[in-house]
């Protein structure tokens, strides 16, 4: 590998301006939406627990009712 080659690929020298600009609007991009998904996964989440906590609880005090 030479020298010239060696240094386009450290520290992006051998990109252009508008490219890196590019490079970082789209990594950027895809950040936020996966923070965004990993959000609304974690609202599903915990909005599905709470159904199946109640669902349980009525299930679980009709039956001891009817126990006693």
């Amino acid at each position: 590998m030479s020298n010239d080659s060696r240094q386009k690929i450290y520290k992006h020298r051998g990109l252009d301006s508008e490219e890196l600009r590019k490079r970082r609007e789209d990594l950027n991009v895809t950040l936020r939406k996966q923070k965004r998904e990993e959000q609304v996964r974690k609202f599903y989440f915990k909005k599905q627990n709470k159904k199946k906590r109640r669902i349980y609880s009525k299930n679980f005090s009709s039956s001891s009712n009817d126990v006693i």
